[in-house]
């Protein structure tokens, strides 16, 4: 998986419906993962630019996009990939 394909996948989805991801393809993402700071702000800011809230479920080892936002300016005037 790739940023642009969460972007997609972001971008699909209905308020409140979500989108997880397992912490090893989160690291993928956001390097080096979970529970880097660093790490934790780029996704952050990712997730708020898709309408998307972050939460993080430690007991299930995933992160959760959560999509609070309907059409978000990244998701109506998307860059191309």
């Amino acid at each position: 998986m790739t940023l642009a394909d969460l972007h997609d996948l972001l971008c699909g989805l209905s308020v409140s419906q979500d989108c997880r991801l397992p912490y090893n393809v989160y690291e993928l993402l956001f390097q080096p993962g979970e529970p880097d700071t660093s790490a934790r702000v780029r996704a952050f800011k990712f997730a708020k630019d898709h309408g998307c809230e972050v939460e993080n479920d430690l007991k299930a080892q995933e992160v959760r996009f959560v999509k609070r936002i309907t059409n978000p300016r990244c998701c109506v005037n998307p860059v191309p990939h």
